[in-house]
Parts: structure tokens; C-alpha cells; sequence
């Protein structure tokens, strides 16, 4: 396994839920190693500033220009699924964060912004009630200019 890095800690934690869309037999990571690795990474003296980055996989189609993981969906049951899933990571992993915050949130996918507002509201919801972020942070969220709306962009204004 190696070793965190010192200078600045990133929290990904929607790699570990590729098997909910992808399938059984998808498992990329053990869950409660990385918990370990965290850890033991919060308890030593490394003061780092921590990052956290989450990806909504989801987009209406894929671009042949893009290099990252993300799958068509129109949305529905599917999205409901990750999210619910997603939100059983945070709580996984929310102890081993419980005592420092955050100095960034970046939300990137796919295409976050395909979201309808009760799933978006809800996702922010459970991820400001769940994790600590610095007041004076940073916040970015990738919006498509088709998919984003004044409800989404209002909801967003509220975190």
C-alpha cells in the first residue's frame, strides 16, 4: 500500500460504489482497508489540508472527448441508487473525518447538474450533515449549461 501524501489529502469516495453501477464483480477497492489507511493517515502528525472530491457519474450521453468515468442514464431509479449508496460511504467513512474540515468540495462527474433538485438538495443535504467544510472554502460544482436550472442553482446557493 503506499504511503498518504503529505502535502494535501484527497477524498474520493465515489470510486467505491463503481459495483453499484457497474455490476457485481466490480469491486475496485476494500473499503474498510482505506478507512484503515485514513485512519492511521488523520492520527499522525501530517497536518495536511484535506480535499474532498466526489463524482456523479451520470450523463446524458457520453462525449467521445471525455476521459473520465461516467455512464449514459436519463436519470430514475438508477441515480437513486448510487446516491443512497453514496450516502452509505459518508457514513462509513465519517468517523475517521469527524474532527478537521474540509478545505474544498468539488463535485464533478458526469454531469452533477442532471440532478433534479430533490436529488440534488438531498445529496448536499446529507453531505453538509455528515462532514465538516471550512466556512472560509472553496465549493465547486460542475453545471451544464443544458441541464442546470434557477431551482438547482438556488439549492446550490444554500451550501
Amino acid at each position: 500500500m503506499t504511503e498518504p501524501c503529505a502535502d494535501a489529502m484527497s477524498c474520493n469516495m465515489s470510486d467505491l460504489l463503481r459495483s453499484q453501477i457497474d455490476g457485481p464483480g466490480m469491486e475496485l477497492f476494500d473499503a474498510h482497508a482505506i478507512r484503515d489507511t485514513w485512519r492511521e493517515h488523520r492520527a499522525s502528525s501530517v497536518r495536511a489540508p484535506c480535499h474532498f472530491y466526489l463524482h456523479i457519474p451520470f450523463c446524458r450521453q457520453r462525449c467521445s472527448y471525455c476521459c473520465y468515468y461516467s455512464i449514459a442514464s436519463s436519470g430514475g431509479s438508477q441515480v437513486d441508487a448510487y446516491l443512497s449508496s453514496l450516502q452509505q460511504a459518508m457514513s462509513f467513512f465519517a468517523p475517521v473525518f469527524a474532527r478537521r474540515p474540509f478545505q474544498t468540495l468539488y463535485i464533478g462527474g458526469g454531469t452533477p447538474s442532471l440532478l433534479t433538485p430533490k436529488q440534488l438538495q438531498g445529496l448536499l443535504s446529507n453531505l453538509f450533515s455528515t462532514f465538516k467544510f471550512d466556512a472560509e472554502g472553496q465549493i465547486a460544482v460542475e453545471c451544464n449549461p443544458f441541464s442546470v436550472t434557477r431551482e438547482k442553482m438556488d439549492i446550490l446557493s444554500q451550501f
